[in-house]
């Protein structure tokens, strides 16, 4: 597997008509041996080094050796009955990621999640139930409005619709700013919940979580910080301090399937509310939940502080990491991706014809390649047909947009790659197509 993906006949590529073929040949698939020759083939291999698509990439071996075992025992992990080994391991890796936080883990809590998303989604319902915890037995009577930074994920509006807010009543605010407008907007709209970004999907930004947090507390608002991207800087020494002031946070998000690279999906909520968590979430079910004090059955059966019953053995897959290869691995691993980076930044800077869209602060490298700046149009074309010719060389790369901006380039540092490989491929292709020349390969 040594392509990051697969196109049928590049230069005639349609989208339409590859999903057509594809469709027939995994209709004819009969045997394992068909499907192995159908995934080998078709799928994205992620693990290429120049897959440098998503937030996501290579697979951690260890880490994928855990996801096996845990499909291989095959439960579910909301009773200690049926769960008595995963239970555990969750609660002490749980406790562990609180106290990297910053959270007092005796007043604490958290579980692991299906995805960032659906972390987002707990602090918003918490926040709500917080606010108003007659909403959970009487529904939602008045308006409720939420403030989010103008680079938060796009779930925080989805989950506004879910949790019956509006979308309508989701209010941006530019946390890079001074303060004044978002302590306007605190007092004018009294929101439930302010959603901070710490390491944005596109740019990769970090909002000023400590000011913000200070502000937003003294007007008694619940702050839910999406660290779904960024959180893993608080493996790094050196890199940490781009979270400062999480730990007064009163929610968190975090993904360890992104820059860690494990297994999808292994995510994390956490709260420095453990009563609201609880009481927001619990719902009786003699049936599967038991209701004595035998062996702290409330403490114990994670199922009854979740939204959805059923979840795998998510935790296990970090818990195991850091025991085999213990902290430092994983700050290692944080920093040679940092490294990486700033080698990238530095030879796109001295590069002709490469702009930087702005100086990174995480992982996430914006640029474009253009023979002029200023003509935005022209930038645009030019780099999304770099961005094909890419393609068609087994090279995948995002291409963005910001409001009126040229389309750009995102490379998120994630799987280890060759900077000049990568940089003299987009020259190559650019060149050619400033020139008007028909550029599909390269030597």
């Amino acid at each position: 597997m040594n392509q990051a993906i697969q196109l049928q006949n590049p230069p005639e590529y349609s989208l339409l008509q590859d999903k057509v073929t594809l469709l027939k040949k995994i209709d004819n698939c009969q045997t394992m041996n068909d499907f192995q020759k159908l995934f080998r083939e078709h799928c994205i291999n992620t693990s290429n080094p120049y897959f440098l698509n998503q937030l996501y990439g290579n697979v951690d071996q260890t880490a994928l050796q855990v996801e096996h075992l845990i499909s291989n025992y095959n439960t579910n992990v909301y009773t200690y009955e049926v769960a008595p080994v995963f239970t555990l391991i969750e609660k002490e890796t749980v406790k562990y990621l609180l106290k990297k936080i910053g959270f007092d883990v005796e007043k604490s809590d958290g579980i692991f999640t299906q995805g960032g998303s659906i972390s987002n989604l707990y602090g918003m319902l918490l926040a709500r139930h917080q606010h108003n915890r007659k909403i959970k037995q009487d529904g939602i009577s008045q308006k409720l409005y939420c403030l989010i930074s103008e680079a938060s994920h796009y779930s925080i509006k989805k989950n506004a619709n879910i949790l019956g807010i509006g979308e309508d009543n989701v209010i941006e605010f530019k946390a890079h700013q001074n303060n004044y407008d978002l302590e306007r907007l605190l007092k004018e709209f009294k929101p439930f919940v302010v959603c901070l970004v710490a390491g944005s999907t596109v740019l990769g930004d970090f909002d000023n979580l400590d000011t913000i947090i200070t502000l937003c507390h003294q007007y008694h608002t619940w702050v839910h910080v999406d660290a779904s991207f960024g959180g893993c800087a608080l493996f790094s020494s050196e890199h940490k301090n781009l979270l400062g002031g999480i730990e007064m946070a009163d929610s968190v998000s975090w993904n360890f399937h992104k820059v860690l690279s494990l297994p999808i999906p292994c995510s994390v909520f956490l709260t420095r509310h453990k009563d609201v968590l609880r009481s927001t979430t619990y719902k009786e079910a003699r049936y599967l939940f038991r209701e004595t004090d035998e062996i702290e059955p409330l403490d114990l059966d994670i199922g009854q502080k979740t939204l959805f019953c059923g979840r795998k053995a998510d935790a296990t897959k970090l818990y195991v990491l850091l025991k085999v290869h213990g902290e430092s691995y994983l700050e290692n691993k944080i920093d040679s991706l940092f490294k990486l980076r700033d080698r990238l930044v530095r030879e796109i800077e001295i590069r002709k014809r490469f702009y930087l869209i702005c100086q990174p602060t995480y992982l996430n490298v914006c640029f474009v390649y253009t023979d002029d700046i200023s003509d935005i149009e022209k930038t645009s074309q030019t780099v999304l047909s770099i961005r094909q010719r890419l393609l068609e060389e087994n090279i995948m790369i995002g291409v963005h947009q910001i409001g009126a901006g040229p389309h750009f380039f995102r490379v998120p540092v994630i799987n280890q790659f060759d900077v000049d490989f990568l940089l003299d491929a987009i020259d190559r292709f650019g060149f050619n197509i400033s020139n008007n020349v028909s550029a599909h390969t390269f030597s």
